[in-house]
């Protein structure tokens, strides 16, 4: 079994978040940081009220955003259908941006 690299993108929601992670995990993040974390996962969220389709980003039990809502329905597809999505943190720009890369396991027969 491998892993290969599906998308990259932003972290939609950071700066409302952003709080909850710095008391978490007790430091200010940057790329260093939050590339040391594990434990990311997706976790779909159907009862938001703006959008069905939601896919939270989640650091051991603390949301740190959204995936990108352009991006929500093709993930919550392939979550459903049991894919394995890793969201792993790989930028933290100067002015707060967090990008991440969504890694999908490929299963070889």
């Amino acid at each position: 079994m491998s892993s290969f690299g599906l998308v990259a993108c932003n972290l939609a929601g950071w700066h409302i978040y952003k709080r909850a992670f710095e008391v978490a995990a007790g430091i200010a993040p940057n790329s260093e940081t939050l590339a040391t974390f594990d434990g990311t996962y997706l976790k779909p969220e159907p009862d938001n009220p703006v959008d069905p389709n939601a896919i939270l980003f989640m650091l051991r039990g603390v949301k740190l955003g959204y995936v990108p809502a352009k991006l929500a329905p093709l993930v919550k597809t392939l979550l459903d259908n049991g894919y394995v999505l890793t969201p792993r943190c790989v930028d933290v720009t100067q002015t707060g941006f967090v990008y991440f890369e969504l890694w999908m396991k490929s299963y070889a027969p």
